[in-house]
């Protein structure tokens, strides 16, 4: 190939309007309106406004792809200092789903240029998480004495140097793909794994074993996800795919509360949330989002504004504040009172984090005319603006414009269903038809 001929300007051209699926989300510890957002390949977010304005923190990182994150003071003493930022990089699914390269870590809130690898993982075992977990009682001044917990498809890990060496965690002697972690607020060395398609399993941090914690659970799918109350009672939840249980501590046993939350396509989106001054409330979610704040016995289901939801976050200076991260971005849902029906809204414009899986442009000088087919958000076109049009729902494909004929385009929806089918408009998008 010939020698590069000097240095390329890269200028950002959207879409702001128009958002790429968010896998993880992590609230400030302590105030209100700052979240932390993990995206499926456009690296760790954040806002400091309640989604008004968000700015990427990730740049020259070996992965931009977060399937985890978790976030705690640097310093306890110092509460209005800088935030320490787990992420763990690689989606735990693999079809769409992007690998990583370890466990990320920032001191400093996640400013540019603060990341830097954690210790290293064994070879195909830290390139996807789901999750990330910090026990509180470790964290002091000192970044060594932290004790973290990582896993994912490659196994559960622990740190106890704040992430400098990890130590592999075998459960029945094994490794096992790690869905979800969960930690005991009173007691924080007790620890909750949830483990593909085989259930629960609890640490005994005095027998220093594990054992199945599945009493009264059904069939057991590949999706699990786990959630305790930080305020007493802390109470317990866990999603198996659809299906919200509750651990009856009388009876030391889980109880259903039905399905909740929409399908999961048994592989994509499952997410579950305690709120942390109630643990009465909590949010599940699937396919759409679901809000109970009597511990499961009666159920909200609020319209969030986007499909497949993946996390679940509240505000720290709300609790009745409460975050989704979605095939489309961040949404946000707002409620008075415990048992408010909830006002949704988008609040992620201007994350330029959306999944193309192509691009079209017409031809000819100073036309401006682009278009792409993304996962989950459709097919969009831009005349040059940073706002792009929807066009097509669905899942988005490949895109192509007469090069004789702007106003000739081409569309592909991959959507279930539609199978890979090609779509036609002659009016430049504003309609589309089977193309034969």
């Amino acid at each position: 190939p010939p020698a590069p001929s000097g240095s390329c300007q890269w200028l950002s051209i959207g879409p702001r309007n128009i958002n790429g699926r968010v896998r993880a989300l992590a609230a400030h510890p302590n105030t209100g309106g700052v979240l932390y957002a993990g995206s499926g390949n456009g690296g760790v977010w954040k806002t400091e406004d309640s989604g008004q304005t968000w700015a990427p923190l990730m740049f020259q990182e070996g992965a931009l792809e977060i399937g985890a994150l978790a976030v705690h003071l640097t310093d306890p003493g110092n509460p209005a200092g800088p935030v320490t930022i787990y992420a763990g990089t690689g989606e735990g699914t693999s079809w769409p789903g992007y690998k990583g390269v370890g466990v990320l870590k920032s001191t400093a809130g996640g400013a540019p240029g603060s990341w830097a690898a954690t210790g290293a993982f064994p070879a195909d075992q830290g390139d996807r998480f789901n999750a990330i977990a910090v026990d509180p009682t470790t964290v002091t001044s000192d970044p060594t004495t932290t004790t973290v917990w990582a896993g994912g498809p490659g196994g559960l890990f622990k740190s106890t140097d704040g992430g400098a060496t990890w130590d592999a965690v075998l459960i029945d002697g094994v490794t096992k793909s790690i869905e979800d972690i969960a930690l005991d607020p009173e007691n924080p060395v007790i620890v909750y794994a949830a483990v593909t398609s085989e259930g629960v399993f609890r640490f005994d941090p005095n027998a220093a074993t594990w054992s199945s914690f599945n009493a009264n659970f059904g069939a057991l799918p590949q999706l699990i996800r786990l959630a305790i109350g930080k305020s007493a009672p802390h109470k317990m939840y866990a999603k198996l795919d659809e299906t919200v249980y509750r651990f009856d501590t009388g009876t030391n046993q889980w109880t259903s509360l039905g399905d909740h939350g929409g399908t999961t396509y048994s592989f994509w989106n499952n997410a579950i949330a305690v709120d942390p001054q109630d643990s009465d409330i909590v949010v599940v979610a699937g396919f759409g989002v679901e809000r109970s704040f009597d511990a499961g016995s009666s159920w909200q289901a609020p319209s969030v504004g986007h499909e497949d939801q993946h996390a679940i976050a509240f505000d720290a200076g709300d609790h009745l504040t409460v975050w989704a991260g979605n095939d489309g971005g961040v949404f946000r849902g707002t409620y008075t009172t415990p048992s408010d029906t909830g006002t949704w809204t988008k609040r992620s414009y201007g994350m330029t984090i959306s999944h193309f899986n192509s691009i079209g442009g017409a031809s000819g000088p100073g036309r401006e005319l682009l278009g792409s087919g993304l996962q989950d958000n459709g097919t969009i076109r831009t005349t040059g603006s940073l706002t792009w049009d929807p066009l097509l729902g669905g899942d988005g494909s490949d895109f192509a414009i007469d090069p004789g004929n702007p106003l000739v385009v081409y569309a592909q929806v991959t959507t279930v269903g539609a199978n890979g089918r090609p779509y036609k408009s002659t009016n430049g998008g504003g309609s589309f038809a089977p193309a034969n």
